[in-house]
């Protein structure tokens, strides 16, 4: 039993062993499939020196497949294939175009490019672009060694090289950003700064994460503008995001005057009666406004203090322009339903009788008032107005 439970135990630690192999194997195997392309500092001049050194063609000659490389097509564009037209002026014109990153034609694009040429009218409906591209160019585009990096794939099965740090001036390359360089080949790279260069600059969280892990401190807008020295408002640095933060006293709105392009503390508008205070939003957050003083539309008016909106005429009034006063119709009319004029005469309303007003139908009438040349005997018997 003793012996059996030795053999038991070399054969568990055999096997363990064997597991442990076969594991560090595949993350050899793995690391060598998903090796991705790095992000750079650019705060340092190794940091620009490593992009610097980076050349798509010179790293595709030295994997042997230096036919994979074709310069940018910007100075002689070609359209994408699912774009190409007919020419209908040139019956025997022969065209040319390129399939999606990663793709070719199987009958079409013999050199395995995905750039077709020589293409007569009547080929362009023929045109599929979908057979992968090959193997060469997807061993690049898997990132089998971070040299890769350095290229573009925009069109078809070839590269070019990423524009990287080639359109930035020299004397600008040292900077507090870091150079993002995307996995997927098909898409350029990018530069994330580090700071907030002004205070109205959103920010996203993903960026602050970024430069940390590259050591690089965010530099968070500390300066307050100098609308803080004027009045009526208040201004404070927020201690941890460094954000400054502008609010108007009470009684005011933050606005902005697109003419001076000029932001401002703007006291609460009162308008003239007839009219309303149409305050606007022209920042996320409802943050900044407009102030405009509107006349009421037809069929409404305003009276309060603030004006910040019109009501409708009150029943048996009506207003015969905007921005006017409701008024009581015409005697022997009716008040129309939306309150806009003119109001419906109510015909052979009796002379010693009035239609009540406000009133909305025409038999809805009460003895006139008497004056000092009108009597009326139906006095007696109904309420006067």
């Amino acid at each position: 039993m003793q012996h059996r439970h030795k053999l038991g135990r070399g054969a568990h630690t055999t096997s363990s062993v064997c597991v442990v192999v076969v594991l560090l194997l595949a993350c050899l195997v793995h690391e060598c499939r998903t090796k991705s392309c790095p992000n750079v500092a650019l705060s340092t001049t190794a940091g620009v020196r490593r992009i610097e050194q980076l050349h798509c063609h010179e790293y595709l000659s030295a994997q042997g497949v230096g036919e994979l490389f074709q310069p940018s097509m910007n100075a002689e564009p070609w359209p994408r294939c699912s774009e190409l037209q007919l020419d209908a002026g040139n019956l025997f014109a022969l065209h040319k175009c390129y399939c999606s990153p990663g793709f070719t034609d199987a009958v079409y694009g013999s050199n395995g490019l995905g750039l077709l040429e020589g293409l007569r009218n009547i080929d362009i409906g023929r045109i599929s672009c979908q057979a992968p591209c090959p193997a060469a160019h997807q061993s690049i585009a898997r990132l089998a060694d971070t040299g890769a990096c350095a290229c573009w794939n925009r069109r078809g099965c070839v590269f070019e090289e990423r524009t990287l740090l080639r359109l930035i001036p020299q004397e600008q390359r040292v900077q507090q950003s870091v150079v993002v360089l995307q996995d997927n080949l098909q898409y350029d790279f990018a530069v994330v700064s580090c700071r907030q260069r002004v205070c109205s600059q959103s920010l996203l969280a993903h960026d602050i994460i970024l430069c940390a892990q590259l050591h690089i401190e965010f530099t968070y807008c500390d300066e307050c503008p100098a609308e803080c020295l004027q009045q009526h408002r208040s201004c404070d640095i927020d201690a941890t995001t460094r954000f400054c933060t502008v609010s108007c006293d009470s009684g005011y709105l933050r606005v902005y005057d697109s003419d001076t392009a000029t932001y401002g503390c703007e006291a609460v508008q009162t308008c003239p009666p007839h009219h309303y205070n149409n305050v606007t939003t022209v920042h996320t957050g409802g943050m900044l406004f407009v102030q405009s003083c509107v006349a009421c539309p037809l069929g409404q008016d305003n009276t309060n203090a603030y004006h910040r909106g019109c009501l409708p005429c009150a029943s048996g009034k009506i207003n015969a322009a905007v921005g006017t006063a409701c008024t009581f119709c015409p005697e022997n009319s009716i008040s129309p339903s939306d309150g806009i004029a003119p109001c419906p005469s109510c015909p052979s309303v009796p002379v010693d009788k009035i239609v009540r007003q406000g009133a909305t139908d025409c038999s809805d009438v009460v003895c006139r008032p008497i004056t000092a040349t009108f009597a009326s005997n139906c006095l007696s018997a109904e309420t006067m107005l």
